[in-house]
């Protein structure tokens, strides 16, 4: 349907426009090409993606990906805390925020069978994806790049979690640890009680097997 939402971007971006168009307007400075639709100047993007990934340049958003596929920041943050005098309030509270047994928090902890602890990986992931669009989104990677660091994201996502349930669960737990608010974890899954009910691709469409 060539919509904003057909490619990569988040939003009505520069990044997509021919580039006669963004010269004329230079990138946002000049306003927008429609009255009807303004678009975020690039600048003001980069600001934001600056503040939210300290991510100014293509190396940082790779450097991001590198990372997350090494330990991202919310699973070092939960390591941190889950080694110290806190972690048994810790993973009470979160128990308690998810509704889910406190042993499920513990095991995220905790290698299994040779394998190295799950962390908060899932959120990591989903953090370093949206970091890549946001690059993508503020003229920093051509989309055929921002797939390039995707890949490995969504191939680490498929061969750790069986399914999309499972991957989304140990969302909700990282936004349970990151915000330590029950209407955050409530509204994060009322967002996806409202996408698995939309006949958007992601709601239906199969999960990759390992």
């Amino acid at each position: 349907m060539r919509g904003w939402n057909s490619s990569l971007a988040f939003t009505p971006t520069f990044a997509e426009l021919p580039q006669e168009l963004r010269a004329k307007h230079r990138d946002g400075v000049d306003g927008s090409p429609w009255f009807a639709m303004p678009l975020p100047g690039m600048q003001q993007l980069r600001a934001a993606l600056d503040e939210q990934f300290k991510i100014v340049s293509r190396s940082d958003a790779e450097l991001l990906v590198a990372d997350t596929l090494a330990r991202g920041v919310l699973s070092t943050r939960f390591a941190e805390v889950a080694r110290s005098d806190a972690a048994e309030h810790m993973m009470s509270r979160i128990a308690a925020l998810t509704d889910l047994p406190v042993f499920d928090i513990h095991d995220l902890a905790r290698g299994d069978e040779g394998r190295p602890p799950r962390l908060l990986l899932a959120a990591d992931i989903e953090r370093a994806i949206g970091g890549v669009r946001y690059a993508y989104v503020a003229g920093y990677l051509t989309a055929d790049e921002a797939w390039t660091l995707l890949e490995p994201l969504a191939t680490r996502a498929f061969t750790t979690y069986q399914g999309r349930d499972d991957y989304w669960r140990e969302v909700v737990i990282a936004t349970a640890f990151r915000t330590d608010s029950l209407e955050s974890v409530q509204r994060q899954r009322e967002t996806l009680a409202e996408l698995q009910r939309s006949d958007w691709p992601a709601a239906s469409v199969a999960w990759p097997s390992a």
